[in-house]
């Protein structure tokens, strides 16, 4: 139970890690995504918008966890592999 935790906490923190690598890059405006980067983060961007003004982020970190868990960024990261 306790690895079960551990693996759920990790997906919380990639979550949120996640949230601040597409607001670095999409602020940044000039970095070339790579050929899996790329789709997987329009896959997170369909689910989590571009932060433009002050939101509470606790239903951002909610669904950017869920895309995580059900599958949907690696659904995205293994279609841009192959």
């Amino acid at each position: 139970m306790r690895s079960l935790k551990m693996v759920d906490n990790l997906r919380y923190m990639l979550a949120m890690e996640l949230m601040h690598g597409a607001q670095a890059t999409d602020m940044r405006g000039d970095v070339a995504l790579g050929k899996v980067t790329g789709p997987v983060k329009a896959a997170f961007r369909q689910v989590i918008p571009y932060l433009s003004e002050d939101r509470n982020l606790s239903r951002d970190i909610a669904d950017a966890y869920g895309c995580i868990k059900d599958g949907r960024l690696l659904r995205a990261l293994e279609e841009a592999d192959a």
